[in-house]
């Protein structure tokens, strides 16, 4: 599901000027107001309030009032209202159930809000305010969101992060007032919860062999060696979970039925159509493993199962259960499934997959909760009320399930894929979306629940990678959810966008601002574009290209190559170096709308300026030789 479709990749010079344009306005101008996602009304007043060692705050509730205290440092204040800054829960105040007032003067800072989630979001604003002087512009600020659900979602089953990892994303993300955590956590590749109900799910499904791939596949090739794989433990979930609440983050946990099921398939061979033994396969899209759907143990299983799971997320109203790909091959040759299929009357695979997702909807309804997943899931049926449908294959999803009566999350593919290359999905073309569809009659707007951006992590194996994908694409996201659209029509302002993300960048640890400013008004920095190939290049008899790069070497050290789809057949790479005199890199890569391992490091000793130094690569198309692409030298030692 995460990888279908191909993205249109922005013109290379066009890119280039608008990076030229942004970077002198971005890094010579600073926001007065610098918040994102942008606050519905900001008035500008005369002054600034400044911190100070003795600033105190008080007020309610008081978890909250400890909260800021710490992540502000600031001292308590005896009495409710003796502060500096002043917390207020007030019924009166007219923003909603997110929404806050925040009034900053020179002597006062006042915070209120109907629910302490708009205090929440009022202390987030005035953290995003401080400047490095201790200032915070004097203004009164009122402010909502535009929709109750912004979301991220992570994949940790194609790759499991840490626990540690996952607790600064929900930091980050509640700084943005993002506020749902779609948690992806069960597909091909393992599982990823602890169960005391059925054990062989992490004896078995939690763990892959890297072994096992298919041959011609793009490859995980920063795979681990041989075992890999983990599960979060229940006590682990159970600490995310209370983090999650406490800023005010509700977690969307999904387990992906009735396909991308590998990981349940080999730990209970029973359920699946072939009742044969297989491994959790570690390919790059897994396998196409379903369950069997005309088999009552499949049933009893799944209910079995997301009992336990909505024990671990008690606090979660909706439970996500996947529903995309799910190929018909093995249920159309499945002798169980026909049956099932000719007793329930049902016309082919599509209406069976149906029968089983509003099977499973109306049983979580019967647990108080509602059913969300992949927009697949309306195809062969017509689902219940309650029923949140996910869009991410076409726009048009959204709009006719709004018209069907039902919920809709947004996130097509298009805008909100942020596994794809920058190229392909730039921080300005992610500002650019708007969830509500231009012909949606007004009277279905409120079907439109918000909009997530996605994470699927088959090449993002390491903390490093998810955080280069998501940050800064998180704060566009974070401005279409809570941000008003131009009462004109107008798009929104990405300068201004800009300007008020660099403060936010200004504040990130060293580790974690490195490239944010390239990656928000542009491509990130792989160095020189030197080089192009195409098509003539794949068809040539012998997999090795070659490229004259000598302008881009400048004395002995070690280069950084790095190749970069721009349309066509993604580009399956093998090896790089430079002749004369260049070390060989060789490992797998692949470039296409989403890459991995695509930088080869190659060292020269030596160095003549009067040598024509070449870059030659093994390399070749897949699934044919329509390629064409970029490939970036950049000095590194």
């Amino acid at each position: 599901m995460s990888l279908s479709g191909r993205a249109a990749l922005m013109n290379p010079i066009k890119t280039i000027a608008l990076v030229v344009a942004l970077f002198v306005v971005v890094g010579s101008a600073r926001a007065v107001v610098p918040i994102v996602p942008k606050p519905v009304n900001v008035e500008e007043t005369a002054g600034v309030f400044q911190l100070k060692p003795e600033t105190t705050i008080s007020g309610s509730p008081a978890e909250l009032v400890a909260y800021a205290a710490d992540a502000l440092k600031l001292k308590k204040a005896e009495g409710a209202s003796a502060g500096s800054i002043v917390l207020s829960t007030n019924p009166a105040t007219p923003t909603g159930a997110e929404g806050y007032e925040l009034l900053v003067t020179p002597d006062k800072i006042t915070v209120s809000a109907t629910q302490p989630a708009g205090i929440f979001y009022g202390i987030q604003s005035i953290k995003q305010m401080i400047g490095s002087d201790g200032k915070i512009p004097a203004c009164k600020i009122t402010d909502a969101p535009r929709f109750g659900y912004r979301g991220l979602m992570l994949d940790s089953s194609r790759h499991m992060q840490t626990k540690e990892y996952i607790l600064s994303l929900l930091d980050r993300m509640s700084e943005l007032k993002l506020n749902r955590f779609h948690w992806h956590l069960s597909d091909d590749r393992g599982w990823r919860i602890e169960s005391k109900k059925y054990p062989k799910l992490n004896e078995i499904g939690s763990w892959a062999n890297s072994t096992d791939v298919d041959e011609g596949a793009p490859r995980a090739s920063s795979s681990k060696p041989g075992r890999y794989g983990g599960f979060y433990t229940q006590s682990d979930i159970r600490e995310i979970v209370a983090y999650a609440d406490a800023r005010f983050i509700t977690i969307v946990p999904e387990v992906d039925l009735p396909g991308h099921t590998t990981d349940i398939v080999a730990a209970y061979p029973e359920l699946g159509c072939t009742r044969k033994p297989m491994p959790v396969r570690y390919d790059f899209w897994g396998s196409d493993a379903l369950l069997c759907l005309g088999d009552e143990r499949t049933y009893q299983f799944v209910e079995g199962m997301l009992t336990e799971l909505i024990e671990l997320f008690p606090h979660s109203p909706v439970i996500h259960t996947g529903g995309d790909e799910c190929f018909h091959y093995q249920w159309n040759h499945c002798p169980v499934c026909q049956a099932k299929m000719k007793e329930m009357h049902l016309k082919d695979a599509s209406a069976l997959q149906g029968y089983f997702s509003e099977r499973v909807a109306k049983f979580l309804a019967s647990k108080g909760r509602r059913m969300q997943g992949w927009d697949e899931i309306r195809e062969g049926t017509n689902l219940p009320p309650g029923v949140i449908v996910q869009q991410w294959r076409n726009l048009k999803a959204a709009k006719e399930a709004a018209e069907a009566g039902l919920d809709v999350v947004c996130s097509p593919s298009e805008f909100c894929y942020f596994d794809h290359i920058y190229n392909a999905l730039p921080t300005s073309k992610v500002l650019s979306f708007d969830p509500v569809p231009d012909d949606l009659k007004p009277e279905l707007v409120s079907h439109i629940l918000g909009a997530q951006g996605n994470l699927w992590a088959e090449t993002l194996s390491t903390p490093a990678d998810v955080d280069f994908h998501a940050f800064p694409r998180a704060l566009a996201m974070a401005e279409i959810g809570w941000s008003p659209k131009d009462p004109k029509g107008a798009p929104r302002d990405f300068t201004d966008f800009c300007l008020r993300a660099q403060s936010w960048i200004d504040r990130q640890p060293a580790d974690q601002r490195l490239g944010l400013k390239q990656r928000l008004i542009g491509n990130p920095d792989y160095g020189q574009p030197i080089a192009m190939w195409s098509k003539a290049d794949l068809v040539a008899k012998t997999p090795t290209m070659s490229w004259d790069i000598s302008q881009a070497i400048s004395g002995p050290g070690t280069y950084r190559i790095t190749f970069e789809l721009r349309a066509g057949a993604w580009l399956l790479t093998e090896q790089a170096t430079i002749t004369p005199g260049g070390s060989i890199d060789k490992h797998s890569g692949y470039t296409g709308v989403v890459q991995d391992c695509n930088q080869y490091d190659v060292t020269l000793d030596k160095y003549d300026p009067q040598t024509k130094y070449m870059l030659e690569a093994v390399a070749r198309g897949r699934q044919g030789t329509g390629s064409t692409g970029q490939i970036f030298v950049m000095k590194i030692k």
